[in-house]
């Protein structure tokens, strides 16, 4: 009885057919009771599938003419072996170098060249043993019958469970089968491995966890030479991306029921997605059209469909494409941010914006969707929401580059803006104070001087008098940085202003020149006329550490760290602990500073210290020097 009998189908070029077959006739054989039959019954339904897709019209009408009623059918047991009668088409054609293989074809090609020289002796296989997972067990010479016979029963099992789609993509229910100790053990594994890579081979469309269970307990990633000798190189190739694949293809979008070929639309997607990676465009656009025809809800499709159509330049499809991925499943953190770069792209800053504020949302603080948003905010002309946007994304990504960059972008853009308007209206002080705000973050400090020290003509506000004190204490002239913080605070009284700014600074600036007294004083009324900032935060903590007061610190380092995630307060809280002998919490926090400021000598000492309290070995690469140009508290001069 040929593959056709054995299956009660006429020859046909309907997969859906064969399928539908197969699956009733499962219900009728178990591996179990009768493993050889089932045996028969798995090779039918590939052969079958395999001729059906060479079939053409003409014999597919001459073999229905053909058919006729079956005379009562034996049990399965009398079914003779379905190779026997396939004909020439059985022999697939060997794949073209470089072409995607089809798994089953590509299986049993490799299961023909291992009868073929079965004769001839084996290859050399690296030993195995339970506790080595770097080879890939071999089979035996002559595994024994009732194990060969138990491994059929076994791949039934696969077989059931994955023909049933809402099981088949059940992690659980795999982890039940896979766990069980019988796959544990080395001389079973070795008979059941290769018939597992024939099943794979024509049932490969499994979730990534199913595929790193068989990894832990058969160690293909382990030995990519070993598996390469098991099967062909474009199916190992295709096992290893399963197992690692980083941005997962999920299944359980995909309808459930009986008449939807799931591995139709998942063998259209998944050859796609190799395609996209090898840079095959059209190839896999075709692929991904056809599995769309399938069934056009799937988000990863959506996804991959969008990106093909992005690098062939046609954002306009792929915009229609993120769109209805977004519209669907608005979730979908990656839709969301694709489809706000393409908007922005095309100046409507508008619209991004309010799709990068949605993906914030869902990942608050993400430095990509503040960097996003940060240009949706310059575009816009909304200059310092874009500047505290990015200034955040910094903080959160201090070694971001791009961000960085992007950063004194925006702030070259804004001075010139700035610039334009003083050159109109010199005496706009407003204008004046921010662009040499500017001119400052640029670090700038001369032209932000001149800029400032202009200012007479055109009179003076506490906060530009704020600022040239702050600027004269960079550039290093102390003591006329004092007289600038004190004349900005008495410009501020004598406006009837609260102050708030230059009693901050000024209290810093006489922290840092060593008189404490006074700086409390000044952070006191700072505290009392205005909202309590991380800055001040850090100013009180800094004052309590040098009088002393070290849990006092670590409070209010505390405090400006829940508003502001400045490694610098995690160096000044680290400091502070490291004094309270809490030196594990210590370390974490000092190291957060070093990732920033290696060369840190009054951080690297006091994390050197923690670890040899603990009794943990130093870095190799800690160096410890004398500190110099630096506060006396070891801290950066000023913020």
């Amino acid at each position: 009885m040929g593959v056709w009998g054995i299956l009660g189908l006429a020859p046909t070029a309907d997969t859906r057919a064969i399928k539908r077959a197969y699956a009733a006739l499962l219900k009728q054989v178990h591996p179990e009771d009768d493993p050889e039959g089932f045996q028969r019954l798995r090779e039918a339904y590939g052969e079958a599938l395999e001729l059906a897709k060479t079939l053409t019209p003409e014999e597919v009408a001459r073999g229905q003419s053909d058919a006729s009623p079956a005379p009562d059918s034996p049990g399965l047991g009398g079914f003779g072996r379905p190779n026997e009668e396939a004909g020439p088409r059985a022999q697939a054609a060997e794949p073209s170098p470089g072409a995607l293989p089809v798994w089953g074809q590509a299986n049993r090609l490799a299961r023909r060249r291992r009868e073929e020289t079965a004769g001839q002796p084996p290859h050399p296989q690296p030993e195995a043993s339970a506790g080595n997972r770097t080879t890939i067990p071999a089979l035996p010479e002559q595994p024994a019958v009732g194990e060969e016979r138990e491994a059929e029963v076994w791949i039934g099992r696969f077989e059931q469970l994955y023909g049933n789609y809402t099981l088949r993509i059940q992690t659980e229910a795999w982890r039940e089968l896979l766990e069980q100790e019988r796959l544990q053990q080395l001389a079973f594994k070795q008979v059941f491995q290769p018939r597992l890579l024939v099943f794979l081979a024509e049932h490969p469309y499994l979730p990534r966890a199913v595929w790193r269970m068989l990894d832990r307990i058969f160690y293909w990633t382990d030995d990519e030479i070993g598996l390469a000798r098991l099967v062909p190189p474009g199916f190992a190739a295709f096992m290893l991306d399963s197992i690692r694949q980083a941005s997962e293809l999920r299944f359980d979008y995909l309808p459930k029921d009986a008449d939807f070929d799931q591995d139709e639309f998942l063998g259209l997607r998944s050859r796609g997605a190799a395609r996209l990676r090898s840079g095959s465009l059209e190839e896999a656009l075709e692929d991904f059209d056809a599995a769309f025809r399938l069934f056009a809800g799937d988000p990863d499709l959506l996804r991959l469909r969008a990106t093909a159509l992005h690098l062939m330049g046609d954002d306009e499809k792929a915009e229609i494409d993120w769109a209805s991925l977004v519209g669907r499943y608005p979730q979908e953190r990656d839709a969301l941010m694709r489809l706000a770069d393409l908007m922005l792209e095309s100046d409507r800053a508008s619209d991004a914006l309010r799709l990068y504020q949605r993906a914030l949302d869902l990942l608050p603080n993400d430095p990509h969707a503040l960097l996003g948003l940060a240009r949706c905010y310059r575009e816009l002309e909304r200059f310092a929401e874009s500047f505290q946007v990015c200034e955040l994304a910094l903080l959160l990504e201090p070694s971001d580059i791009e961000l960085r960059i992007r950063l004194l972008e925006l702030l070259e853009q804004d001075l010139e803006r700035q610039l334009v308007v003083l050159k109109r209206y010199p005496g706009d002080k407003e204008t004046r104070a921010a662009a040499a705000e500017c001119l400052f973050e640029l670090e700038r400090y001369a032209e932000c001087e001149r800029l400032l020290t202009e200012a007479p003509l055109y009179g003076w506000t506490s906060a530009m008098k704020t600022l040239l004190g702050r600027t004269l204490w960079k550039l290093g002239r102390r003591e006329e940085a004092g007289t600038g913080f004190d004349e900005a605070v008495a410009l501020a009284e004598a406006a009837g202003q609260s102050g708030y700014e230059a009693r901050l600074h000024r209290g810093m600036y006489r922290m840092e020149i060593g008189q404490t007294e006074s700086a409390e004083e000044d952070l006191r009324l700072a505290a009392a006329l205005g909202p309590g900032s991380p800055q001040l935060a850090a100013a009180w903590g800094r004052c309590a550490f040098e009088s002393g007061r070290f849990e006092e610190s670590a409070a209010w380092y505390g405090r400006a760290l829940q508003g502001k995630p400045d490694s610098a307060y995690y160096a000044g809280r680290g400091r502070a602990l490291h004094k309270l002998e809490r030196y594990a919490e210590a370390i974490e926090d000092l190291e957060r500073r070093l990732s920033v400021e290696p060369d840190s000598q009054v951080i690297l000492q006091a994390h050197g210290d923690c670890l040899a309290k603990l009794g943990r070995p130093l870095p190799a690469s800690t160096r410890l020097e004398l500190p110099h140009s630096r506060g006396r508290s070891g801290e950066s001069k000023e913020e």
